[in-house]
């Protein structure tokens, strides 16, 4: 088991290199512009910081709180993971609805106490509001039901 200094130091570092990286090869690769009319370069050169600025955040909490044990949940992990994937892999054969519900349902398996009749519900709310958020109101070209496969 790794420690959560040692995790949060690792993890906080490798955000801040990244972060910086994009932040660096924005500001030199990319036009920025101003902030009243933003080139290409401005989005990544902010998200380039923040991410950096987030980074040290954590090395520097890490350094500051006491050592504890962490514990690797690899059910947990592999249901959100799986949640995700399965939305990508469906998202387009059976329509945005279905493939809402069935990455909350598989994402739900990650909570122990889960009831399922609640996730179920959640799961219908979410693909409602999504069908009408992404394909009602922005336009999105995703069907809201598709059963082609």
């Amino acid at each position: 088991m790794a420690s959560t200094k040692q995790t949060d130091l690792a993890s906080g570092g490798a955000l801040a290199l990244l972060g910086l990286t994009v932040a660096g090869y924005a500001y030199t690769n990319y036009a920025l512009g101003s902030f009243s009319q933003m080139g290409p370069g401005m989005f990544p050169l902010i998200l380039g910081v923040f991410l950096g600025l987030f980074g040290s955040a954590i090395m520097a909490n890490a350094l500051i709180d006491e050592e504890t044990t962490v514990r690797l949940e690899v059910v947990p992990a592999a249901s959100i993971l799986g949640g995700g994937v399965m939305f990508g892999l469906l998202l387009e054969r059976v329509g945005m609805a279905p493939a809402v519900i069935a990455a909350v349902m598989i994402a739900s398996l990650a909570a122990r106490s889960a009831n399922w009749q609640r996730c179920l519900l959640l799961a219908i709310i979410l693909a409602a509001i999504s069908v009408v958020l992404f394909i009602w109101l922005l336009n999105l070209p995703i069907p809201a039901f598709s059963w082609s496969w």
